[in-house]
């Protein structure tokens, strides 16, 4: 236990020292070898915290899976200082939701699906990241923490998603537009949450906006190998440990809801996609993006140059210019 608690300290302390860091860094430098200085220092950080073996070592043995679900099944504080406004708390069954910025006049409203290979709660700048983003555009946040693995599969987990989004669908009166959004593997959810709303006659987000989405639960594209050096965050190993919970017993790799790569774009809203060039969802997201073309399916890819995993939810410059663009994209949306 003792040293299960050591793990879960180092990886939030990870979030917390690298963010307080990387903000003083922005301000007294810019540009370190073609990146900002402050996106190096996150990927340098993130090395040193070893955060692909502090999460391999989470799967690897029963007692720490063990002490590790008794953790990640706690219900999760409100993060009302880190968004900065008032969240509210409901529960759909055994699941969490967080919601806040709910205004009378319209407004966006973005479901958001976090990211945490499945497994992990939402860091600290998962909720800064929203911060920034409801800032710029004042959208209502629906945030489910959807039940994660090892304890439960995406069987289990993805029903209450879906219906979650059913009851914000039936309860928008004001027709507000609906931003499907998330990150890593939240951003895989998104895009197998919008192949299933098609499936069953649904009506679509009006923008799906995955951040470095993981496409395939097999984890197959051999690139992942040659790119893993780069990728401070995510190890083959590590993924193939967390997809064989998240797939269960009764689940399926070749299942679109975990393997987004297989799916159409045709009849889904308009996807914009974000990856950077040192992550190893790399060769996946472009493959994804030239398939959605050959389909003329309408969609933006945005490729950053030496940015980690998930780039646009750090505070960077980089970063800071993706979440103008997805501000963007989501003001846009009142205009329809």
């Amino acid at each position: 236990m003792q040293e299960k608690n050591s793990t879960l300290k180092k990886l939030w302390m990870a979030g917390l020292t690298v963010t307080g860091g990387i903000l003083l860094a922005t301000k007294l430098f810019p540009k370190y070898k073609n990146q900002s200085l402050s996106s190096w220092l996150i990927e340098r950080g993130l090395f040193v915290y070893g955060m692909k073996e502090q999460q391999r070592k989470l799967f690897e043995h029963q007692n720490r899976i063990d002490d590790f679900i008794e953790w990640n099944t706690k219900p999760q504080m409100k993060p009302d200082i880190m968004v900065g406004r008032k969240v509210e708390e409901s529960y759909l069954g055994p699941m969490q939701v967080f919601s806040w910025n709910k205004k009378k006049d319209k407004q966006p409203i973005i479901f958001y699906l976090h990211g945490g290979g499945y497994a992990f709660p939402p860091y600290p700048t998962h909720y800064f990241f929203l911060r920034s983003v409801v800032r710029k555009t004042n959208a209502q946040v629906i945030f489910p923490q959807y039940l994660k693995t090892p304890k439960y599969s995406y069987k289990e987990s993805v029903p209450y998603v879906f219906t979650l989004y059913k009851q914000i669908l039936n309860e928008n009166v004001n027709d507000n537009p609906i931003i499907l959004m998330g990150d890593s593997s939240g951003g895989g959810m998104a895009l197998g949450l919008a192949n299933l709303l098609r499936e069953e006659g649904i009506q679509q987000p009006d923008e799906i906006i995955a951040i470095s989405p993981w496409l395939d639960i097999a984890n197959e594209n051999p690139e992942i190998l040659d790119l893993e050096p780069l990728d401070p965050m995510i190890s083959q190993i590590g993924l193939n440990l967390a997809s064989e919970y998240w797939v269960g017993k009764e689940g399926r790799i070749d299942d679109p809801l975990v393997s987004p790569m297989l799916i159409s774009g045709r009849d889904l809203a308009r996807i914009t996609l974000f990856v950077g060039t040192h992550e190893v969802f790399y060769p996946d997201i472009l493959q994804f993006a030239n398939r959605l073309k050959e389909d003329n399916i309408e969609h933006d890819l945005y490729t950053a140059e030496k940015m980690n995993h998930i780039y646009p939810v750090y505070p960077t410059p980089e970063g800071e210019e993706a979440r103008q663009i997805i501000s963007a994209i989501i003001n846009k949306t009142l205009e329809k």
